[in-house]
């Protein structure tokens, strides 16, 4: 992934890896990567909303 908020970082596992942070509001684009190559079909939007 790219263009993660600064906010947020990947923190490896046994699993995988899961995303650690404190989420701040905004609209954020993610770009995704497949065997390092960008796939736009799996790019996400994040949206942090206060509670």
């Amino acid at each position: 992934m790219a263009g993660m908020p600064s906010w947020m970082r990947k923190v490896p596992t046994s699993y995988g890896y899961d995303l650690v942070g404190r989420p701040q509001p905004g609209v954020f684009r993610i770009k995704s990567f497949y065997d390092g190559t960008h796939k736009p079909s799996l790019d996400r939007i994040w949206t942090f909303i206060p509670r």
